[in-house]
């Protein structure tokens, strides 16, 4: 994370992988701010390398809270973000049940989790156009007509 404000490069590291993050004392003051909006969205906008997830993971762990994430794209498809429905073997060993498994932010939303969507500006429009009821200011809703 070299050139962000808010990462110190002093991470601990354990067989080659980073397992702690020390925030400077500006990234922990805008943590601290971006925990105080919780529940609310957030948008955060900076270049590549800059500490944008690691901040979201920090802030998420201040909160107590599990983090999930995901890379938009634009071949992604919707059902990783609401779900779909799914065949599912019948444990008496019948025919096949169909049964509806959560996408990525619908099981976020359902647990409580801290979501993180990267690279927005690559998501299909289909996918940020269902965003748009998660950050109304006035009323919050996830509609999932596939389900």
């Amino acid at each position: 994370m070299t050139g962000s404000p808010f990462i110190q490069p002093k991470a601990i590291r354990e067989r080659d992988v980073m397992s702690t993050v020390y925030l400077s004392e500006s990234g922990e003051k805008l943590a601290d701010e971006l925990a105080g909006w919780s529940p609310d969205p957030v948008l955060l906008i900076g270049s590549t390398g800059w500490g944008k997830s690691v901040l979201m993971r920090h802030v998420a762990s201040k909160l107590k809270l599990d983090y999930t994430a995901i890379n938009m794209h634009r071949g992604m498809d919707i059902e990783y973000l609401v779900g779909a429905w799914r065949p599912q073997p019948n444990p008496d060993g019948g025919m096949f049940g169909i049964e509806w498994v959560d996408g990525l932010l619908t099981a976020a939303i359902r647990t409580g989790k801290v979501f993180l969507a990267e690279e927005l500006t690559r998501a299909p429009e289909e996918a940020v156009s269902r965003l748009f009821g998660l950050l109304d200011n006035g009323f919050r809703s996830w509609n999932m007509p596939e389900a």
